[in-house]
């Protein structure tokens, strides 16, 4: 019998795009989540749905229970109501207590500058004795598909500044670096994750031509943004202010030759998923707004 890998978040970005590629490669996948019925499309794909939660030291212990390698994200400032680092520190103690012979956590670039808390967990699960991957995923292609930092009202709108050039890797690159983690191909190893960096302009341009239609960037003020996220705030005031990327994109590229520039994810799924939305968002469109 194949080994038996735990996704915690599975029914989130992350967890949900780790848990996909490991069932598109025929290998067993146990599916946390605190909502069940949110997983309908991972069961059908074939993969053991169990309830739990990161905060329930008895639920993440069932759930370990047999497995051989865990995929560990946290919820990001979308829920700020959860203890991040109480609960990785639980997942790193609850699989090690259970045999786990691999764990992947996923971070965030920069952890050890703007997110104390993740840098934590990651000192944690490096001290813990256990083989470790770590992954520090820049931002993500998919967040674009998000009124917060995408289309919102014809227009790219971020709170980057026009001369950045923000680093991005797509949710399956992530997952394919996941499976190189539990494959023992990165064992020990702290990987920064990106696969283009391009300013708030070029991107716009690029979903111009996706699309067909003219798409403006337009800046987001950073206080407009803080009212929304002071999390989210806090990391573009980071981006802001270091503007030239520090992954090493080419190098990653030679690891992961597979690995998307941001055209790439438009061409394979980004534009029909923006186009949708873009569409939508003009049906919208009061008479009195046209």
């Amino acid at each position: 019998m194949s080994e038996l890998v735990l996704v915690t978040g599975a029914t989130g970005q992350q967890g949900g795009a780790v848990a996909r590629r490991l069932l598109a490669e025929g290998r067993r996948v146990r599916a946390l989540t605190r909502d069940p019925t949110r997983a309908g499309a991972l069961a059908e794909a074939g993969a053991e749905v169990v309830r739990g939660d990161l905060a329930d030291e008895a639920s993440l212990a069932a759930a370990m229970t047999g497995a051989t390698a865990v995929f560990s994200v946290h919820p990001g400032p979308l829920a700020p109501g959860q203890d991040e680092v109480r609960d990785g520190k639980l997942v790193v103690d609850t699989a090690r207590a259970a045999g786990v012979r691999h764990v992947v956590y996923s971070s965030a670039l920069a952890a050890d500058i703007v997110q104390p808390g993740k840098w934590e967990l990651e000192q944690y699960l490096a001290a813990s004795g256990l083989p470790y991957t770590i992954l520090r995923p820049s931002s993500f292609m998919e967040n674009y598909l998000n009124p917060l930092f995408g289309l919102r009202d014809g227009a790219l709108r971020t709170a980057l500044a026009p001369h950045v050039r923000q680093q991005l890797i797509a949710l399956d690159d992530i997952a394919a670096l996941a499976v190189a983690g539990f494959d023992g191909r990165l064992d020990g190893r702290t990987l920064a994750l990106a696969g283009d960096a391009r300013t708030p302009g070029e991107l716009a341009a690029a979903i111009s031509a996706a699309l067909g239609v003219t798409v403006p960037y337009e800046q987001l003020p950073i206080e407009e943004l803080r009212k929304i996220n002071a999390r989210f705030a806090r990391g573009y005031e980071y981006l802001n202010n270091n503007p030239e990327p520090t992954v090493d994109i080419a190098a990653l590229r030679a690891l992961h030759p597979g690995l998307m520039t941001f055209a790439d994810w438009l061409d394979r799924a980004g534009a029909a998923q923006l186009n949708a939305i873009f569409g939508a968002a003009k049906q919208n469109v009061s008479p009195a707004q046209k």
